[in-house]
């Protein structure tokens, strides 16, 4: 048979874990999110700049692009301008030119105006000096 004495109870058993602190991968998962938030304002401000430089950028073309549409309808003008002062109009024919000056005629009347005398005179068909 056994017999058991009483004796003190054995001292607790301390285990003291030896660490050089936290792994370098619990390290990175604990900063995981705030890198995630990082990630999403950069990519914010990426767009941000991205459309502004865009608009910037149409703004400029438009600009350009009126004023080379100024640029050509002013050429337009200016050939159009010296083609009238060099060159005959086909609607000046000397038919034309006697209605018109009816007309005037007849304006003058009604306004209670003096027409020019060569005005009377292309009127009623008489050659011009």
């Amino acid at each position: 048979m056994f017999v058991m004495t009483v004796t003190q109870p054995p001292e607790p058993i301390v285990v003291e874990i030896a660490s050089d602190g936290p792994q370098w991968w619990e390290v990175v998962g604990a900063l995981a999110p705030f890198a995630v938030l990082l990630a999403a304002a950069l990519a914010t401000v990426t767009a941000f700049a991205t459309l502004r430089q865009r608009a910037t950028a149409d703004r400029a073309s438009l600009e350009q692009k009126r004023r080379a549409d100024d640029r050509a309808e002013w050429w337009r003008r200016t050939q159009w301008a010296i083609d009238a002062a060099t060159y005959p109009r086909p609607a000046d024919t000397p038919r034309v030119t006697a209605a018109k000056a009816r007309l005037r005629v007849a304006l003058d009347q009604q306004l209670g105006r003096k027409t020019p005398q060569s005005v009377k005179d292309v009127a009623e068909g008489k050659p011009q000096v």
